[in-house]
């Protein structure tokens, strides 16, 4: 059936006058009713290319990326698939000392742009690319005899080109950073959804608004980079750890309080301070149990890892929540604890003014007004809405238009494509 296929499309390239010499064609026979599915790889201008007409788009080589109109971009595209052609079939064949000289040039200039900006575009980590140096030194006396060697230059390539792709390179609007967003946001949210946020948000002490703006910076038009997505789970980690940690203490004082003599009485009615006391034991084992299924998550699922991540945020999209239910579930642990310490003032404010002398109320109460000033002060000042990057997105925007560059409005993720 092989050779059957293969006569067929040498037939089809003579019909077309196509010559496939020096070309290579990869033939694949699947599904029960024998499918034969194929592409041909020209070397010299590193595409790939079908004999019969092949729609380019989103939903094949462009990976779900809209917008692309220059044929430089499309060949991008082409490039990176090229590039996993040779990474899944490195064996006989030759990479010459100029695709080295070309990754290594690539190499020492992603590491020159990781040390200028916070926001680089590489698709590697600084540490990543410390590494990546010496091995192409290693590799270099051998590539052309281990065919492991070859494969691992190839995905080098293919990480690489695919994010120039992603990135628009070489075109008008080119994302210069990695929270910068090359399309209209089409994430808008519908008023009954903006209300429900933004009514939990100040439920939960507008801590959904920080997360999700994070998560707008690191997911930037149904994209994750490793740069920009591993520190911020790593930091999601380190404050869930440390929240976990807090809630216990608050837990434990909780437990000690419940057992003052006069918050808890026998045979009688619960007292103020021991409901108040109770709640927020309640709230912080919450923030303790949702805190550790949060790390918990990110350990075993592997969303530590930009392609996990990825599959998790297409299919969190799909609903009908998307970011912000995300943005609200991150943000749980911090504020049970705020709960929970405020529950715990207040069954301490309720023990310390019952029961007691008209001058310990008087000398609490001032306390408790300054120290509440300076909290509330601190989170007034900390509510305080800011747009950073503004001055930048209008200066993108007027060379947009300078430019004339079409903005395109993505509805949605597509299914991802399937290496061809």
């Amino acid at each position: 059936m092989v050779l059957d296929a293969a006569a067929k499309l040498h037939n089809l390239a003579v019909s077309i006058n196509a010559s496939l010499a020096g070309c290579e064609t990869v033939i694949e026979i699947s599904g029960s009713r024998k499918k034969i599915g194929y592409y041909c790889v020209h070397h010299p201008t590193r595409t790939i290319f079908w004999l019969e007409e092949f729609k380019l788009n989103g939903k094949n080589v462009f990976e779900r990326t809209c917008g692309v109109e220059a044929l430089s971009q499309a060949k991008n595209a082409v490039e990176a698939q090229y590039w996993k052609h040779i990474e899944l079939y490195p064996n006989d064949r030759c990479l010459s000392q100029e695709i080295v000289d070309e990754i290594r040039e690539t190499i020492l200039h992603s590491r020159a742009e990781m040390l200028t900006s916070s926001t680089s575009i590489t698709p590697f980590t600084e540490d990543e690319l410390k590494d990546m140096l010496p091995l192409l030194g290693m590799l270099q006396g051998i590539f052309g005899i281990y065919m492991t060697c070859k494969l691992q230059i190839a995905r080098f390539l293919h990480t690489f080109v695919r994010s120039r792709f992603f990135n628009f390179y070489g075109q008008f609007g080119a994302r210069l950073d990695n929270d910068q967003a090359l399309y209209q946001d089409s994430d808008q949210c519908d008023a009954k959804l903006t209300r429900i946020f933004t009514g939990l948000s100040y439920a939960l002490f507008r801590a959904p608004n920080v997360h999700l703006r994070t998560l707008q910076r690191v997911w930037v038009n149904n994209q994750i980079t490793q740069v920009s997505w591993r520190p911020f789970i790593k930091q999601l980690n380190t404050e869930w750890a440390e929240l976990i940690l807090n809630s216990t203490v608050i837990m434990t004082a909780n437990v000690a309080f419940l057992a003052i003599p006069g918050v808890t009485t026998a045979n009688s009615p619960s007292t103020i301070a021991q409901i108040f006391s109770y709640a927020s034991t309640v709230a912080s084992i919450g923030a303790i149990v949702i805190g550790l299924l949060l790390v918990r998550q990110n350990r075993t699922k592997g969303i530590d890892d930009a392609n996990e991540a990825l599959s998790f945020m297409t299919a969190l999209l799909n609903t009908n929540f998307g970011k912000e239910a995300l943005a609200i579930m991150y943000s749980l642990p911090y504020a049970l604890l705020i709960w929970g310490m405020v529950f715990f003032v207040a069954a301490l404010g309720s023990l310390t003014f019952k029961g007691t002398d008209k001058s310990t109320r008087v000398s609490i109460g001032v306390v408790f007004f300054l120290v509440g000033s300076l909290v509330f002060w601190c989170v007034f000042n900390s509510w305080e809405q800011r747009t950073p990057r503004k001055e930048h997105d209008r200066n993108v925007n007027e060379m947009t238009e300078q430019s004339k560059l079409k903005t395109v409005v993505v509805h949605g993720p597509s299914k991802p494509m399937q290496t061809v």
